[in-house]
């Protein structure tokens, strides 16, 4: 229900501005490349656009019908439904350049187990000396500053709240959505994992992957812990 109520308005919510640059400069030169958890599309979209050939896969069917509407007729850009689980058995060893999981996708997953077996499935399918570009929310600022509320993100299209409640290793996350052009209210709900830094970085490690690098936001700063943010990279 979350990403129902949440796809015909996401580029409101979560715009692709700032991400693509960012994720143009790790996967050049041009390749294919794997969206896992793509939205509306629109980061994958702006990547072809650049040159990249960009598999875009969704397990929300209504994601994935937005993103084959930003799709349509673009041959470098294609959408499927897919559970990020299954990555490696729907495509070949070695099929892609470069991979990223962005927008706190990973942790919809409710165990380091199966992360764990995910991170596995995005490393069979990268090439040698691919990369692969992850982020979440930085779980240790979340838990260190006993954070209830993400910024509200608000402008003439939308008013989009975030209630985080931590439980243990995971996370109830509750969201208010106002679409201010029909006057529609949702409530959503849904559980995370709060996966923090330090088990992250050994489930990369242990899944194969090294050169890991930390960044606070998609302009390069340095990870630290006054950062919401957490993107990491990695090489295979």
């Amino acid at each position: 229900m979350f990403y129902k109520n949440l796809a015909n308005v996401y580029q409101h919510v979560f715009p692709a501005a700032g991400k693509v640059d960012f994720l143009a400069d790790l996967f050049k030169p041009y390749g294919m490349i794997l969206d896992v958890g793509c939205s509306d599309g629109r980061v994958a979209l702006r990547l072809s656009e650049l040159g990249f050939n960009v598999e875009a896969i969704d397990l929300s069917e209504d994601m994935v019908r937005v993103a084959e509407s930003v799709s349509e007729d673009n041959e470098r850009f294609k959408v499927r439904l897919m559970d990020m689980q299954k990555v490696s058995q729907h495509y070949p060893a070695g099929n892609f350049d470069g991979l990223y999981c962005i927008g706190n996708t990973l942790v919809h997953l409710e165990s380091e187990e199966k992360i764990f077996n995910t991170l596995k499935g995005f490393k069979s399918v990268i090439k040698e000396k691919g990369a692969i570009a992850i982020q979440i929310v930085h779980y240790n600022y979340v838990e260190a500053n006993q954070i209830k509320m993400l910024p509200i993100i608000e402008n003439e299209m939308v008013r989009f709240e975030r209630f985080y409640v931590l439980k243990g290793e995971h996370v109830r996350f509750r969201t208010e959505l106002t679409i201010k052009e029909t006057g529609e209210y949702h409530e959503s709900e849904t559980t995370l994992l709060a996966l923090k830094k330090e088990r992250l970085e050994k489930l990369l490690y242990d899944a194969g992957f090294h050169s890991l690098e930390w960044y606070g936001n998609y302009n390069g700063v340095p990870l630290n812990s006054e950062h919401l943010q957490l993107i990491v990279t990695a090489r295979v």
